[in-house]
């Protein structure tokens, strides 16, 4: 009789359907092979997922999807709920590079806008040396994506744009003047602060007076005053 009662369990349970997760797993796997053939389709299995997981395969697919069918990838983050429609418009916005693609009104609206701004912000400006005049196209590109260049942002903006060389170079610096070179150089003394720090974290800054071996072709009065600085912090006295 146990052991009848055991087979009648065991029957049952092999008759159950399966876990929401263990079927959106599947379909996940088949949304992203449909992705870059048929965005459509991909997102129609992503809409037949119940579990946690249609939320990614919906992120997913919404790049591919929104260069076919705008209309549809926007439908399909507007089936997501809360935090997760949110993320969903700021993928929107960042394959599209369009600030009006960001989720307004959440608080994901203007980092969205931060990151489209530093994308345009490297496309346009990421080759030294910076131009003349380029604070003024900064502010105007903020105006454009509806954010604000305030002075922490521009200070996070600087230090990309004239980072894009490794090591980074006194030369994208060489074609400003005013407060455009000092917001410039700014950013060129904490690269090198932080590049020099890292080395004294790896062990590999020198407390002779000589460069590291990564910046001795930077025999600029930058790259000295920052291992001055370096030395003070980190050399033994």
């Amino acid at each position: 009789m146990v052991n009848a009662t055991l087979t009648l369990a065991l029957l049952a349970c092999r008759s159950l359907p399966p876990e929401p997760e263990a079927g959106d797993a599947s379909r996940m796997v088949a949304a992203l092979t449909q992705v870059e053939q048929d965005p459509q389709a991909a997102a129609a299995i992503c809409q037949q997922m119940t579990g946690r997981g249609r939320k990614d395969c919906v992120w997913a697919v919404v790049p591919g999807l929104v260069a076919e069918d705008r209309a549809a990838a926007e439908a399909a983050c507007a089936s997501l709920e809360g935090d997760a429609s949110a993320e969903c418009r700021f993928v929107l916005a960042e394959a599209t590079g369009e600030a009006s693609d960001c989720p307004t009104g959440t608080p994901l609206d203007n980092p969205c806008r931060r990151h489209l701004y530093e994308e345009e912000a490297i496309a346009r400006w990421g080759e030294e040396p910076l131009p003349a005049g380029v604070h003024g196209e900064m502010v105007e590109l903020a105006d454009e994506l509806g954010t604000a260049l305030v002075p922490e942002y521009r200070s996070h903006i600087f230090r990309v744009l004239v980072g894009q060389e490794h090591p980074p170079r006194p030369l994208s610096c060489s074609l400003l003047a005013g407060d455009e070179l000092r917001y410039c150089q700014a950013a060129l003394n904490g690269l090198y602060d932080s590049y020099l720090s890292r080395a004294s974290e790896r062990g590999n800054l020198p407390c002779d007076g000589t460069l590291p071996r990564q910046l001795e072709e930077l025999d600029n009065p930058s790259v000295w005053a920052a291992l001055e600085r370096a030395q003070e912090l980190y050399c033994p006295t």
